[in-house]
């Protein structure tokens, strides 16, 4: 090996380095959090500054990496969506109350779970867990808002068969 070559003594401390995390895995890990534990805060707040500073190059980044890794992108994105489909309700419902311009709060999907105790909203039956659907009291089509106080548990049935004409016999806000 050429000690004088920079790329040979790089290439060679990147082995020998992935090759030490490998053998002393644990050690790595525990020195890792606690490392963590401790500057956590400050890591966090050099992180939002960097990202702060430096949006163009990161989006830009970040767009070449999906275009390059296509199928990659597309493969993880669906695994994240299997493993959280309350992100993905939220999002999508935030996304039409947005377009539509409604009152925006933060949700908790959790919470209205909690609320209603999973009784469904509209025929006041026990709802189970992969039939629940979440539906705007007050639809945000007609001026309600995306917030917890206007979202109720409810069947997929029962929310895919209401109807906006509805609406009065709906309304049960939990004050």
């Amino acid at each position: 090996m050429d000690w004088h070559n920079k790329e040979e003594v790089k290439k060679y401390h990147r082995e020998y380095m992935r090759g030490y995390r490998q053998e002393y895995k644990e050690e790595v890990l525990a020195t890792r959090a606690r490392y963590r534990a401790k500057y956590g805060k400050v890591l966090a707040a050099k992180a939002r500054i960097y990202y702060a500073t430096h949006k163009e190059e990161r989006y830009a980044w970040q767009k070449a990496y999906v275009q390059n890794h296509r199928g990659q992108s597309a493969a993880s994105k669906r695994r994240w969506a299997s493993n959280h489909p309350d992100a993905v309700i939220a999002a999508s419902a935030k996304r039409r109350a947005r377009i539509q311009g409604a009152i925006l709060e933060p949700i908790s999907l959790e919470a209205v779970r909690l609320r209603d105790k999973m009784f469904c909203g509209i025929c006041k039956k026990k709802v189970k867990e992969q039939d629940l659907a979440f539906d705007h009291i007050i639809p945000v089509s007609r001026g309600g808002a995306h917030a917890n106080w206007n979202l109720q548990v409810t069947h997929r049935s029962c929310n895919a068969y209401k109807h906006i004409d509805s609406l009065p016999s709906q309304i049960r806000l939990a004050i």
